[in-house]
């Protein structure tokens, strides 16, 4: 393994403020992730349109 130089210096302040953002964009992440499994369910259950079907790969079987 390589060993990677210290961008910025040790700081205890400014690392639990990354570690807090760090947390913070997760859960956005997670949020947006859920929210477009959402959003693609609704079309499919709901809205009864072809949006899921065009999602799949040429390979797939379609009906």
């Amino acid at each position: 393994m390589l060993p990677i130089p210290d961008l910025l210096a040790k700081d205890k302040a400014l690392g639990d403020l990354l570690a807090n953002v760090h947390a913070a964009l997760a859960y956005f992440l997670a949020l947006v992730v859920a929210g477009h499994a959402a959003a693609a369910l609704k079309h499919h259950l709901f809205d009864r349109d072809d949006i899921m079907i065009r999602m799949l790969p040429p390979w797939w079987p379609r009906r």
